[in-house]
């Protein structure tokens, strides 16, 4: 992939129970300071509503636009105390969830018809090794491998990317839950995110 396709990276905003989401913030940080990713693609930032109706047509729409070589998708887990890389995402949306608009699903499926599930498009064992090991320079990054990305919007949006991805048949594809930013702060979630778009290796 040409080194001029960009890095997409997208935050959520609110949702009953979450006021104020973490993602979002990271992504509002990121999107003032790029350098802080330390890396020479074009980077693309997004806030996405947790909404059944209306983030799945606008990241769809940002794949289209933007066709990137990476996509790296942010949502928050509050019961987190540290950073999960998702490997997997499930065609199920939860059918007991209301959205930041007061809707619950219109249908069982993330994508009607598709495969049962999705592998990302992304080495996470390989991310997890390097950034949470002891031997790192500047110490262990506190990052986990997942493979149970939930059956809410966040689970949505890794199926969404990476089906885009396989069907344009370029581009790597991640989801990252993170904690609240009193459990792991800003500048730690920025490192992460920063060595995932930098380590090109691992983009699958």
């Amino acid at each position: 992939m040409q080194d001029s396709s960009p890095i997409l990276i997208t935050g959520y905003g609110p949702f009953p129970g979450v006021e104020v989401n973490p993602s979002g913030q990271v992504v509002q940080l990121l999107s003032e300071d790029p350098d802080l990713l330390g890396v020479q693609r074009p980077v693309v930032f997004a806030q996405l509503p947790v909404s059944y109706r209306r983030t799945l047509p606008l990241l769809r729409e940002l794949l289209a636009q933007q066709r990137p070589a990476l996509t790296v998708c942010l949502g928050v887990d509050s019961s987190e105390s540290q950073m999960t890389l998702e490997a997997r995402a499930f065609n199920e949306l939860a059918a007991d969830s209301v959205d930041v608009d007061g809707q619950l699903p219109q249908t069982a499926e993330v994508i009607p018809g598709a495969q049962a599930e999705w592998s990302s498009r992304f080495d996470v064992d390989a991310a997890v090794t390097a950034l949470s090991g002891e031997d790192r320079e500047g110490g262990p990054l506190p990052v986990r491998r997942s493979d149970d990305a939930g059956r809410y919007l966040c689970n949505a949006a890794l199926a969404v990317i990476t089906q885009e991805a396989i069907e344009r048949g370029e581009g790597a594809t991640l989801f990252v839950h993170i904690p609240p930013l009193d459990k792991v702060d800003a500048p730690t979630v920025i490192s992460v995110v920063a060595a995932l778009c930098q380590h090109e290796e691992w983009w699958g």
